[in-house]
């Protein structure tokens, strides 16, 4: 009484190294306990039960080892999903509900050319999201027409000058059909006008200065006026150029607006609550630059905030419910993102430092899970970062899929189920390919 028989020795399929954890659950739905096993050499195993007592071995479960493992229903589909806990914050493993892991449902969109970036929009007015692919190889826009199933059909391409690196869809001239406009890393602006039937008209091209290094580009009325307006910064140059919009499509001579002596990439928000939109400056030494706006397309000297990192891109969005804006930052060369809360006023609390990836970018804040708290995604290696609502982001998940680093990212519902998708670009050479990783939650 009170015994146990003889031990049964069962190796993990893959073996690589001691197993750290055990968790016990049924994976499968068939009423017979799993065993779950971690390892923080290599990827976690599932042993599935089997009729006769037995434990039978399954594929690794994706993304990575763990020191630890929980079982939850992450994304509220009634089958238990897995949280594996590691050195580097929470991976959720969904399940199919037939014993099979769900990470993401990775597409891989061929395209011509290596592709740098991009913007979504729906271009000929059918109700489903399409791409605009920029290609520094050969000075291109490509339209990629999608289905609303996942799916995109080639379309054509456009010549818009030398080293396209930017885009933003807007409607430039007010009549209700997307327009593109371009930036150039040598210092330009293309604007092409849209047909509402995925064609664009020949671009008209605004210089910018001079200055190299990535783009950022916005489209925004910031003086007040009821028009668009366009606004451009290279990298490592020290200026931001305004271009007013007339209304019809057209844009005024670039303004040099002013110097903030600092390179990064930036975005617009009304940070102290005046109803005019300022301009937040990611400054690669490592802080933010906040740059009130005076509602006639200027901008006041900038006040600093510490960013916790090297500062490389910055996104605008409410991540605790206060209706205040904050910032999230990307730290490519700190491996990081900065959550920074604002207090409606024009200042923002010290930054909460969150490690992710090397060459950590692209920052996208979006509800990825529906249950109504800001989310954030970051490009480098794919992560998603899921909110609590109060500015806290505990729980992520890590993609792979084909290219490693990524270059840049996008969010838009490309396969019309309401729930936002992603689009990763890899601009290196012989990354001729997008990567569509489609929104599994339920």
């Amino acid at each position: 009484m009170g015994g146990f028989g003889s031990p049964i020795l069962i190796t993990p399929t893959p073996s690589s190294g001691g197993p750290s954890t055990l968790g016990v659950v049924d994976w499968n739905g068939d009423q017979r306990p799993d065993l779950i096993v971690t390892s923080g050499a290599g990827p976690a195993s599932l042993l599935l039960s089997n009729p006769l007592g037995g434990l039978d071995p399954s594929p690794a479960l994706p993304g990575g080892g763990g020191l630890a493992v929980g079982a939850y229903d992450v994304n509220g589909d009634a089958s238990l999903d897995l949280l594996l806990f590691t050195g580097g914050g929470h991976y959720p493993v969904l399940s199919d509900g037939q014993g099979g892991f769900l990470l993401s449902k990775n597409v891989t969109i061929p395209v011509a050319d290596p592709p740098f970036g991009g913007t979504v929009g729906d271009f000929n007015g059918d109700q489903h999201a399409d791409l605009a692919v920029l290609s520094s190889v050969n000075s291109s826009v490509g339209i990629l027409l999608g289905d609303g199933r996942g799916g995109f059909g080639a379309g054509p391409r456009y010549a818009v000058g030398t080293s396209p690196n930017a885009a933003v869809a807007a409607d430039l001239n007010g009549d209700s059909k997307l327009d593109l406009i371009v930036g150039l890393l040598g210092g330009q602006v293309s604007v092409l006008l849209g047909d509402g039937l995925g064609g664009l008209d020949a671009p008209r091209s605004y210089p910018a200065g001079s200055g190299s290094g990535t783009v950022w580009l916005a489209a925004a009325d910031v003086n007040g006026d009821q028009k668009l307006d366009v606004l451009f910064k290279n990298y490592y140059s020290s200026f931001l150029y305004v271009f007013l919009g007339d209304g019809n499509g057209g844009l005024s001579a670039a303004i040099k607006n002013y110097n903030p002596s600092s390179t990064g990439l930036g975005a617009l928000g009304d940070f102290n609550g005046d109803h005019i939109l300022d301009f937040v400056l990611a400054s690669y030494t490592e802080n933010v630059l906040i740059f009130l706006g005076d509602g006639k397309g200027g901008f006041a000297a900038p006040t600093s905030f510490p960013a916790g990192g090297e500062a490389h891109e910055v996104t605008v969005g409410d991540l605790n419910g206060d209706d205040k804006l904050d910032l999230v930052v990307a730290n490519y060369d700190s491996s990081s993102i900065s959550v920074l809360l604002g207090d409606g006023r024009g200042t923002f609390s010290a930054p909460a430092v969150i490690t992710t990836s090397y060459g950590a970018q692209s920052p996208i804040i979006q509800d990825f899970n529906g249950d109504g708290r800001p989310d954030i995604a970051v490009s480098g290696t794919i992560q998603v970062l899921l909110g609590d609502g109060m500015g806290g982001f505990p729980t992520r998940f890590k993609f792979g899929g084909a290219g490693g680093q990524y270059t840049s990212l996008v969010t838009g519902d490309f396969t019309d189920d309401k729930k936002p998708d992603l689009i990763a670009t890899n601009s290196y050479p012989g990354s001729e390919r997008l990567t569509l990783m489609t929104n599994l939650s339920k």
